[in-house]
């Protein structure tokens, strides 16, 4: 078995320190390793109620839906119609193209008119103070010309009024998918605190925050609300990581950048057991589903491969618990708590039991070594995150 993908408690709880002092520059300054980027949707202690259109566009899969908010719960009245955009590889989408396939989504649903829009939108985004975001650029295989730079809310309600649409855009307000998990949950649960979690493909976790805590925004401030704040945590470079993840990170398309995202997430578990094992046989586009076969089902060649697969993954799982314990640490600085409330999302932490029950596990007895272990955390799966978390952002004031 190879010892490098072994951290000790020890080791974990210097990472957990390293997570929260890294927030702590990033919520001050601007250009830190963790971004801590402020969304300008004010969460308050009543909790919205309404009727909006909300829509998801998260890679190429559209999703939209009219629903009710009352008293925190999600109720889908018309869809969710689901389109995937056909994008061809090396052609940018037309503006005009890209905008006329969202509103024909729109278009199909036959929303009621009137309505404002909470709109999910999982691309690298400045959020603006008045709910809407900048596109700062495109990922996941699609690009459209003419837009970064640009408000995505904006650019979308101007175009259903230019074009006498049959739905008229009265209200946006833009978020991310990390955003959308964290609102989701503070609509479903009591708890002290919330946190959004994403451990999929990638990895980031979201918060919420009184403005005085986020220096570089607000000195000070006398506001009574709480703004929440994407972390961009998949950039955190931890300590103890290993030859293979040097490896992994040298051959990727942005060496330096990510490193807590590439050791933890699934785009790359595959690769780093392929990297640390040569000679295991296994399909890395798979990416974590294959590792959970190997390290819990019944295609590990060997028990060394089986070992070093589960390895793997627990180092994964222990390091997305060090992660949010070092969070928690640096939340509980500044409010009293005693339940944290963890939405969390991603085909990685619910895709085997033994994952979700690692990460319970770790960060229960790390937060009993960092000294806190008065508190609770309760982990819950959000049906329709994304949409619920838009639907309480677009309904926000």
């Amino acid at each position: 078995m190879h010892p490098d993908f072994y951290l000790s408690k020890g080791q974990l709880i210097e990472i957990a320190r390293q997570m929260a002092e890294k927030t702590k520059k990033g919520l001050k300054e601007e250009g830190n390793e963790i971004l801590c980027i402020p969304t300008f949707v004010p969460i308050q202690s009543k909790k919205p109620s309404g009727r909006l259109l909300v829509m998801d566009l998260g890679g190429t899969n559209v999703r939209c839906a009219q629903v009710l908010l009352e008293n925190g719960r999600l109720e889908i009245e018309r869809g969710p119609v689901k389109e995937k955009l056909a994008v061809e590889y090396e052609r940018d989408l037309g503006l005009d193209e890209f905008l006329e396939r969202l509103a024909g989504i729109i278009h199909s649903l036959g929303p009621e008119q009137g309505l404002p829009l909470g709109y999910c939108f999982s691309y690298p985004t400045e959020p603006t103070r008045d709910g809407d975001a900048i596109l700062l650029q495109w990922t996941k295989e699609l690009s459209v010309s003419d837009t970064v730079g640009r408000k995505v809310g904006e650019m979308l309600c101007g175009y259903l009024s230019m074009h006498n649409a049959s739905w008229q855009c009265t209200r946006v307000k833009v978020i991310n998918d990390t955003v959308a998990a964290l609102l989701a949950g503070m609509g479903t649960l009591s708890a002290d605190a919330f946190i959004g979690l994403i451990v999929g493909t990638g990895t980031n976790m979201a918060i919420s925050l009184h403005p005085g805590m986020i220096p570089k925004i607000s000195e000070g401030s006398a506001e009574t609300y709480e703004l929440p704040v994407n972390l961009e945590s998949g950039n955190f470079y931890p300590p103890f990581l290993t030859q293979w993840d040097a490896q992994l990170d040298k051959a990727s398309n942005h060496p330096g950048q990510h490193r807590f995202e590439k050791a933890v997430s699934g785009h790359y578990l595959a690769n780093l057991l392929k990297l640390s094992m040569p000679e295991c046989n296994i399909d890395i586009r798979r990416g974590a589903a294959a590792v959970f076969d190997k390290a819990y089902g019944a295609s590990a060649g060997s028990n060394f491969e089986m070992q070093l697969a589960r390895q793997i993954v627990e180092r994964s799982a222990g390091l997305v618990a060090a992660s949010i314990a070092g969070i928690i640490a640096l939340m509980r600085e500044h409010r009293s708590m005693k339940i944290v409330a963890i939405a969390a999302e991603g085909g990685v932490f619910w895709g085997h039991p033994a994952y979700k029950e690692r990460v319970e596990s770790t960060l229960t007895d790390l937060l009993l070594d960092m000294g806190l272990p008065d508190i609770c955390c309760k982990f819950l799966a959000v049906d329709h995150a994304n949409l619920h978390g838009s639907a309480i952002a677009g309904l926000s004031e």
